[in-house]
């Protein structure tokens, strides 16, 4: 197909400007980021038996007792945690939005706990799905209405504009990709461009 239709594909139009901002215009509403904060996260992981999620326990509540709410503790305990053998987890949590989706892999407890806090704050020991946890959140996004040039998804580098741009040419391309479909089976039932091998059947 792609041999046989090559131009149909070389020569798909690319989106307009008008296009994008029409396109955008009558789907502002899909446009919004919810809430979201970035978070730093100690993390002491437990498994599935009492034993280790008793020994995790001990681990978090010693660290939630020395780092106390306080932000300087909490990034000498993640500092540490880079080190062989600390027993946990720390670092960069990334971005957390106010869904229902990031709740469901969260645990609601967690969720809550991240969204009461301020920028700088440092929560107590938080008990998570597969994990003891402590959060330190480091920035916050209120909710907001997304323009063309706003980045969609914080994290990434993509724009409304270069997603909206994207979307329709990926539609235009499968448009293509059908019209040339159609078009090869029409050709194939109209002639007989093809031999059936009836020797490599009898097998």
């Amino acid at each position: 197909m792609m041999t046989q239709k090559e131009p149909l594909f070389r020569n798909i139009p690319e989106p307009t400007e008008a296009e994008i901002v029409n396109f955008y215009n009558l789907s502002r509403a899909d446009f919004v980021r919810p809430d979201t904060v970035r978070f730093s996260m100690i993390l002491v992981p437990f498994g599935p038996d009492a034993a280790s999620r008793a020994r995790a326990r001990d681990t978090a509540n010693r660290l939630d007792q020395e780092i106390g709410g306080n932000s300087g503790r909490f990034d000498q305990a993640v500092m540490r945690a880079q080190l062989p053998n600390s027993g946990y987890q720390g670092g960069d949590g990334g971005f957390l939005p106010r869904n229902m989706q990031a709740q469901q892999m969260t645990g609601v407890e967690f969720m809550n706990t991240a969204f009461s806090l301020g920028e700088g704050e440092v929560s107590r020991l938080v008990e998570g799905l597969r994990a003891y946890h402590i959060i330190k959140v480091t920035e916050v996004f209120p909710q907001a209405n997304l323009e063309l040039d706003d980045i969609l998804d914080l994290g990434s580098r993509i724009t409304v504009r270069q997603f909206i741009w994207r979307t329709l040419f990926e539609r235009r391309q499968q448009e293509v990709l059908a019209r040339a479909t159609q078009d090869l089976i029409t050709e194939l039932r109209a002639g007989n461009p093809f031999q059936i091998m009836e020797n490599n059947l009898n097998w």
